[in-house]
């Protein structure tokens, strides 16, 4: 049987697949490959089973007009893989989208809070909803990658990862990146369980206007693994207070003082272990 290649389209590493053999493109059926050795070749590209969820999104197509000010109901960012969700929680707020304007960075969205002290925006997967709107459960969860950087680091909050409340700083589950000026000056790694957390110092300065590619891994069920810039983060084998229940993915961002705080995403993937459908 010759045997069939997947080639990833312009968009999303999942889609607009084109089935090739030998690298001459087929748009009709190709003698000796059945719809099966197709479909099989697909899951394998998509993590080995049809039961695999794995998306990736470098924010290079956005189906939808810049929203610019979004409001608590949510705003709607339908992209190459999927949806995403930018939503002020408190007050109102601005997301902004660039797509190739910056070399290395395919496209980029930039959520941004209002002056009022205390508010929160967030960009979290899903459609335009009031809540979490939460979508798999956290020990099904593999590796959750998101490239990010702070525009301003005084008197800020933002939290990056999976949790069952993506909009909040003390969530009931949750496996995350925070960074807080009030607190630290470095990114924390930070799992939490009913209500109850365990911290991690990275040690590892943030520094304003950088991209950072922060990793949240679980090759071993129930232990999260953080790592910044591909360097694992010394103690950042988090077993204790580690989330199961279902969550969501995303960031947010909070102002701590009277003016506006901004966070950039430039690209964010997940991967889950095998999912129980």
């Amino acid at each position: 049987m010759t045997t069939p290649n997947i080639r990833k389209g312009p968009s999303g590493p999942l889609a607009d697949f084109e089935l090739t053999t030998d690298d001459v493109e087929n748009t009709s059926t190709v003698t000796g490959i059945t719809a099966t050795d197709a479909l099989e070749t697909l899951q394998a590209a998509q993590g080995g089973s049809p039961s695999v969820l794995a998306f990736a999104d470098d924010f290079d197509l956005i189906g939808t007009a810049d929203p610019s000010a979004i409001a608590t109901a949510g705003a709607n960012l339908p992209t190459g893989s999927g949806n995403w969700c930018a939503r002020a929680v408190t007050a109102s707020g601005l997301c902004n989208l660039q797509n190739g304007v910056v070399a290395n960075h395919p496209g980029t969205v930039d959520i941004q809070t209002s002056s009022t002290i205390n508010s929160i925006v967030l960009l979290q997967r899903g459609i335009a909803n009031t809540s979490s709107g939460v979508f798999i459960n956290a020990n099904q969860i593999e590796q959750c990658t998101t490239i990010a950087r702070l525009n301003v680091i005084t008197t800020i909050r933002t939290q990056i990862g999976i949790s069952a409340t993506i909009s909040s700083t003390a969530p009931s589950a949750a496996a995350l990146f925070v960074f807080d000026s009030s607190v630290s000056a470095n990114w924390l790694c930070i799992c939490r369980l009913g209500g109850v957390q365990t911290l991690v110092d990275s040690a590892i300065p943030v520094v304003a206007a950088q991209y950072y590619n922060l990793q949240i891994k679980q090759a071993v069920l129930g232990t999260f693994t953080f790592e910044v810039d591909g360097i694992e983060v010394t103690g950042g084998g988090i077993s204790t207070n580690v989330p199961s229940s279902t969550v969501n993915v995303g960031v947010m961002v909070q102002t701590l003082v009277g003016a506006t705080r901004s966070l950039t995403v430039d690209y964010f993937s997940l991967t889950s272990k095998k999912l129980t459908r």
